[in-house]
């Protein structure tokens, strides 16, 4: 078994190696590529004694960076964010409280152009586990301005407390999350709600300009 492992973390780093690649260059990867990426993690998960959730979310990610240019709904990068999905459910089935699992359902499927009640509990899970670490706060942020203007009410509502709690976090996360919000063109509907509870969110509504309804 112990040598299942190491060989199986071998082609794991092959494949990570490739991912934080085109993380960082946040570009589609060349075919050939993509190809060996794919090899590699396919050789990872087969070569692991046990279903391994970690080799799935990356299996899922190569999945997901095949197309990840492609518009909202595009139909032909609808096949690779698929299979993505598949993966994404099955590793949040094996461990739940895990909030960046959730955070990639609720965004694959928003780049395949359905917020359902799947992708909102996906939203809600990642707060709910991860609502006090940074990276999660500004993760959902992210979706939720990539997001917002499919979002319903319920979204929306969970993307706003994550900004608040996000702005509130150390003064890295907070200025991302700034940013992030800087990139939202309709960002004044975010202070055009009722944001009179979520106080480091309004700070930054004021400071913005923007006068909310709440008042």
């Amino acid at each position: 078994m112990g040598a299942r492992i190491s060989i199986s973390s071998l082609y794991s780093r092959q494949a990570e190696h490739f991912l934080s690649d085109w993380m960082f260059r946040k570009e589609e990867p060349q075919p050939q590529a993509w190809s060996i990426a794919y090899r590699a993690i396919e050789r990872a998960i087969n070569w692991y004694p046990v279903v391994n959730p970690n080799l799935l979310i990356n299996r899922g990610r190569i999945h997901d960076w095949r197309d990840y240019k492609k518009q909202i709904g595009d139909p032909v990068a609808a096949e690779s964010r698929l299979l993505a999905l598949a993966d994404y459910r099955r590793a949040a089935k094996l461990q739940p409280s895990w909030p960046y699992t959730w955070i990639d359902i609720a965004l694959v499927k928003t780049r395949l152009g359905i917020i359902d009640q799947e992708a909102l509990d996906a939203l809600q899970n990642a707060f709910n586990a991860g609502q006090w670490r940074p990276d999660v706060l500004l993760k959902i942020t992210e979706t939720g301005v990539f997001a917002w203007e499919m979002l319903p009410t319920r979204g929306k509502k969970i993307v706003i407390a994550s900004i608040d709690r996000g702005l509130a976090s150390n003064s890295n996360t907070a200025g991302l999350v700034a940013k992030s919000l800087e990139q939202l063109e309709q960002r004044s509907s975010i202070c055009n709600r009722s944001i009179n509870e979520y106080a480091y969110l309004k700070k930054w509504c004021n400071r913005q300009g923007y006068a909310d309804k709440s008042t």
